[in-house]
């Protein structure tokens, strides 16, 4: 019966820490994939920032030396393109649901909207939105990456479970040794009176032919 039980408790366990494994190693697949997320966000946010510059810088340089506006288009399309495609692909990246994700999207909208207003160039000043956007972007990322450093929520859970399966195992193992070792011990005390006994029992029939011949 204990043999059975041990047996139903051992395969048991050997699937409970199967299924802990696979859930470990999905969680450590989710990290990875936040990471490259934290990389790429970093990368467009960046990139983002500098061709809005150039791209403000180029226009007052052009009107500087009076050039017509169909030419300029022509110059720095490329860049309103690549500027609007990374503009997408921060704002895909962003979770709706959390603040500060809230607040990034906000000020890209404020910078979208400073260049697409009417004002002279030379009176666009985008400086402090480009600071509030690198400071909620670095908060953003900080965030990330502490929950990335903690392991996903999942994972941290998996992990103590796993622990504690491993702890309960080594408590059984132990128990199971120390009752072998009793058991054991019990048929050793148990055997050793009988061989006694079967040892002298021939003693003593000697000593009673000794008495009878004499």
């Amino acid at each position: 019966m204990t043999d059975g039980i041990a047996t139903v408790a051992a395969a048991a366990l050997a699937g409970l820490i199967s299924l802990l494994v696979v859930v470990i190693t999905k969680e450590q697949k989710v990290s990875e994939f936040r990471q490259q997320w934290i990389d790429a966000l970093r990368a467009d946010v960046s990139a983002l920032l500098a061709a809005y510059s150039v791209a403000h810088q180029m226009v007052i340089a052009w009107k500087k030396d009076n050039r017509s506006e169909s030419e300029l288009w022509e110059k720095h399309k490329d860049l309103v393109t690549q500027a609007d495609t990374l503009m997408s692909q921060i704002k895909l990246r962003l979770n709706p649901n959390e603040h500060l994700h809230q607040t990034l999207e906000k000020h890209l909208d404020q910078l979208d909207e400073q260049f697409a207003s009417d004002k002279p160039c030379e009176e666009v000043n985008t400086e402090t939105l480009d600071k509030r956007i690198l400071e909620t972007t670095r908060k953003i990322l900080k965030e990330e990456w502490n929950r990335v450093r903690r392991g996903e929520a999942t994972h941290r859970w998996a992990l103590r479970i796993a622990t504690a399966i491993f702890a309960i195992c080594a408590a059984i193992l132990a128990f199971l040794v120390y009752e072998s070792i009793a058991d054991n011990f019990e048929q050793d005390a148990t055997a050793q009176p009988q061989t006694s006994q079967i040892t002298l029992e021939p003693t003593a029939t000697k000593s009673k032919k000794a008495g009878a011949t004499n």
